[in-house]
């Protein structure tokens, strides 16, 4: 078992050629320093400080792949590729100021910073089925047992996704996904609304999805859906914060 955490698109962004090849610096506006490691909000970004900000992530996805490619090349120089399932994850996206105002990941709960990639490849793995119902990292260690057959009597808070992907089961693993912002508040969301929960206790009540882009309140939202959502953000998400 190998966990391996790339930081490369993460702040403060180190690129070297050939990573830097979508970087214009003559098109960055001169007091955006993009080499700090910080968060942006308010700011007044032009086109060239989005197409810089665009580049620098992009090439550092680049540059996590190329690291990928190296461990997979080790692998199948042992002999250990065929036998060997990839897990592919993110514990939260980026805002790239696609606003022309705002950049990172801090006191905001955005679809772009909430939304991450999850790729799963390897034995046991149907190729090229995609999966479009929002699922959970805690669903990560569930499809691992599966996947390798292990038994145990642990208790999973998430699902095996493998039931879903290949077609086993028709519904969705989750009603409502969950997650906390350290900087801001808590999330529940569902494929509908996204409800948020500050640390001072006001509610608010949005429509999925919830855009850097563009924001819709969810009026009129049913109270039966209201109550369930924050039965799990109490039941749920509370629970396992309190049991850490």
């Amino acid at each position: 078992f190998l966990y391996v955490h790339l930081l490369d698109t993460h702040f403060p962004h180190r690129l070297e050629p050939p990573y830097d090849q979508w970087l214009d610096r003559r098109a960055r506006s001169p007091q955006m320093l993009l080499d700090q490691p910080r968060f942006y909000e308010n700011a007044d970004f032009t086109q060239g400080d989005k197409e810089y900000l665009r580049g620098l992530h992009d090439g550092s996805i680049l540059q996590s792949d190329a690291g990928i490619a190296r461990l997979i090349a080790a692998l199948k120089a042992r002999r250990l590729f065929e036998n060997t399932v990839f897990i592919i994850g993110g514990d939260h996206g980026e805002v790239l100021g696609e606003d022309g105002a705002t950049v990172g990941h801090g006191s905001n709960s955005f679809d772009e910073v909430m939304r991450v990639p999850l790729i799963v490849s390897g034995p046991g793995v149907p190729v090229g089925e995609g999966y479009s119902p929002s699922v959970a990292n805690l669903d990560i260690v569930p499809a691992l047992v599966g996947l390798l057959g292990f038994e145990t009597s642990a208790e999973f808070h998430g699902r095996s996704l493998l039931p879903y992907v290949t077609g086993v089961n028709q519904g969705v693993p989750h009603e409502f996904i969950g997650a906390v912002n350290y900087g801001d508040r808590w999330v529940v969301r569902s494929e509908s609304f996204t409800l948020h929960r500050r640390w001072d206790g006001v509610e608010e009540f949005w429509q999925t999805p919830y855009s850097i882009l563009g924001q819709t309140p969810a009026v009129g939202v049913a109270e039966v859906e209201q109550t369930r959502m924050r039965t799990f953000l109490t039941d749920t998400l509370l629970a396992l914060d309190a049991a850490r």
